[in-house]
């Protein structure tokens, strides 16, 4: 039996694949292999461009040029479709913090921290 990405399971399988990549991604860079982890972030983008770890990811390195707007786009989407991701809040906090909404900002903090209430990062910013 050929399997179709309408598949139930074949998304179930997609899902797992891209989240492996991207906390594959992360593992590189924390052990300072960048080229690596941005290597598996382009792999994850290529086979699930609009996957909210994804998305993420892209805000992510949208923050790190400064380009809050975009990344606040983006992250909209991701905390929509991954509330219970920590990670995900606190980008959006970041992106927040850069658009000087300091109102909305300390509410994704907020959310952080009911998620993982001892997050070093969200603490600081509280």
């Amino acid at each position: 039996m050929i399997r179709s990405e309408g598949d139930p399971k074949v998304a179930v399988e997609n899902d797992a694949r891209i989240r492996q990549l991207v906390e594959l991604a992360a593992q590189d860079l924390a052990g300072g292999r960048a080229q690596e982890a941005t290597l598996k972030i382009r792999q994850a983008a290529s086979e699930a461009p609009n996957h909210p770890l994804v998305l993420n990811e892209v805000a992510r390195q949208r923050l790190q040029v400064g380009d809050w707007a975009a990344a606040h786009d983006l992250l909209q989407q991701v905390v929509k479709a991954e509330p219970s991701n920590p990670s995900c809040w606190l980008n959006l906090a970041a992106a927040l913090r850069g658009l000087n909404k300091p109102d909305e900002e300390m509410a994704a903090l907020n959310e952080v921290l009911s998620l993982q209430p001892r997050n070093l990062q969200a603490l600081f910013h509280v």
